[in-house]
């Protein structure tokens, strides 16, 4: 990590505290134009720092710190923009106009945990929070997955997706891992797995379950935990590892801030802002599990507003949870789940685009991040065959949604489809109807055949007229789709009219090499 950083963290952490108080308005566009891959575009508008400054106290304090008293612009860590956890391509971020390069990851991670440290002081939940436990909380929030996810899809194939697939999966890995820890990670297993058991029961009306998610299941970040304690203490920035009892120690300490918070949330004699900064803690908990702020060390003007726009390629998901294959039926029927994080700002726009023209966009519905639908009204909405947009300013609207876009082909083009797939099968119930006729009599070869003579059997003429969807058939397999959208929309039915076309060119060559032909 780079400790150059480290000055910016409080007014980062006061910028995430209220991430509406200093962006007028948030504008993303959504454009479905590959088959696995959709571009996206975000403009942040920012009201003037220093306006904003007279409404917040910690937030006046922290740029007073870094040099706003005495500047028109500051140089700070500037929280842009969260992405959930899954591929993401060609990441640009222009701030005021200038090109910038996002923080690293961990880095990020660093000041999400001081973020959550600082929601469990302003709830009451606890005073101070150790080092260590800021530590932890790093790495709960950025670890490498890759790893611990080929582990979990042999224990998902194994045990069925089960309860004991969720158990047993991180303890394999702990033991596969044991080198990272320098001591028999596989004897305090029992100890770390029993002090955070019960953190999934608490992910109800917050998210969904999620193998991955270092939040639901913090014994998988406890190996890159490890191995960075340990780069940093041969590194001389620390003083020693954490022992096995030290971590037994945090892990027992965070399930108990957790259901200290969820006991508030519910505490009707609790004051409002305690309860809602209690659920604001359990909600960045557990959204952080799935989800990470990207951030840019940037300077940045005090007296005038300014955009921050980033433009990225991010992975299409058929299914609701990334991480799990969609169902057979959902390969079928395309649905593109698209996350959108839609309470940052005073208002928030979003729009989703379809530029293929053999695509048309279906009726979208927006779901919670506990994959709930949303059905309360909003500011503005509409829907057309190749855009859906969504406005909203309703306080205390969802902090993300999910917006599910049933992707059809034209009309046109599926009626098309569908006639010649018809074609072809009648051509091919007609080729064996007629070119399966009654034989002549028995034993009487066509001329220089051993095959029967047959009276009634299939002309020259049939053959044609009934083979003409082969011409068409042909051309829809051959045809250049204008995106591979479109041509993963058609896949089903390409394959299909495949089919179709192989039995229809086979039977006729069977019948022609068998001489089921009429000879008069």
């Amino acid at each position: 990590m780079n400790s150059a950083l480290e000055r910016f963290d409080d007014t980062a952490v006061a910028l995430l505290g209220n991430l509406p108080l200093w962006r007028l308005r948030a504008v993303e566009r959504v454009e479905l134009s590959k088959a696995f891959w959709s571009e996206r575009e975000r403009e942040i508008h920012v009201q003037p720092l220093r306006e904003v400054m007279k409404k917040d106290v910690d937030l006046r304090g922290n740029l007073m710190g870094l040099g706003a008293a005495s500047s028109d612009e500051v140089e700070l860590v500037l929280p842009v923009t969260e992405f959930p956890k899954v591929p993401l391509l060609d990441l640009k971020i222009t701030v005021d106009g200038q090109e910038v390069s996002r923080i690293s990851r961990d880095e990020s991670a660093r000041i999400q945990a001081h973020h959550l440290a600082s929601l469990g002081r302003r709830a009451g939940l606890t005073k101070t929070v150790e080092p260590h436990m800021i530590d932890l909380l790093t790495f709960i929030f950025y670890f490498p997955h890759e790893p611990y996810e080929n582990i979990w899809e042999k224990h998902r194939v194994r045990f069925f997706d089960s309860l004991y697939a969720w158990q047993d999966a991180p303890h394999r890995y702990i033991k596969e891992e044991g080198q990272s820890f320098g001591f028999d990670a596989a004897g305090a297993w029992r100890e770390w797995h029993e002090s955070v058991r019960r953190i999934p029961e608490l992910i109800e009306g917050y998210t969904s379950p999620d193998h991955l998610s270092g939040s639901q299941v913090p014994l998988i970040s406890l190996p890159y935990f490890y191995r960075e304690m340990r780069d940093r203490a041969d590194r001389g920035l620390i003083d020693g590892v954490p022992t096995a009892n030290k971590v037994t120690l945090l892990l027992r300490n965070l399930s108990d801030l957790l259901f200290a918070a969820k006991d508030k949330v519910s505490d009707g004699a609790a004051d409002q802002v305690s309860r809602e900064l209690s659920r604001r803690f359990l909600s960045t908990y557990f959204s952080y599990g799935h989800r990470w702020m990207a951030m840019t060390h940037c300077t940045v003007p005090l007296d005038r507003p300014f955009i921050i726009r980033t433009k990225a390629n991010r992975a299409i998901y058929f299914t609701p949870h990334p991480q799990r294959k969609p169902s057979l039926w959902r390969q079928i029927r395309k649905e593109a789940w698209q996350m959108v994080p839609f309470a940052d700002a005073e208002t928030n726009h979003v729009s989703v685009r379809i530029e293929d023209t053999a695509v048309r966009l279906g009726s979208p519905k927006i779901y919670d991040e506990c994959r709930k639908e949303i059905k309360s009204a909003v500011d503005e909405e509409e829907n057309t065959f190749e855009l859906y947009f969504r406005q909203d300013s309703t306080r205390g609207r969802k902090e993300r949604i999910y917006i599910k876009c049933p992707l059809r082909l034209t009309r046109f083009h599926s009626m098309m489809l569908y006639v010649v797939m018809a074609a072809t099968a009648l051509g091919f119930a007609l080729l064996l109807n007629r070119g399966l006729g009654d034989a002549g009599e028995a034993f009487v070869p066509a001329p220089g055949t051993r095959a029967p003579k047959v009276d009634n059997g299939l002309t020259a003429k049939d053959a044609t007229l009934i083979l003409v969807p082969v011409a068409l058939a042909a051309s829809f397999l051959l045809f250049k789709d204008s995106s591979t959208m479109s041509a993963w929309l058609r896949k089903v039915r390409q394959s299909i009219l495949l089919v179709e076309l192989f039995l229809l060119l086979g039977t006729a060559f069977v019948l022609l090499f068998i001489h089921h032909v009429k000879t008069d």
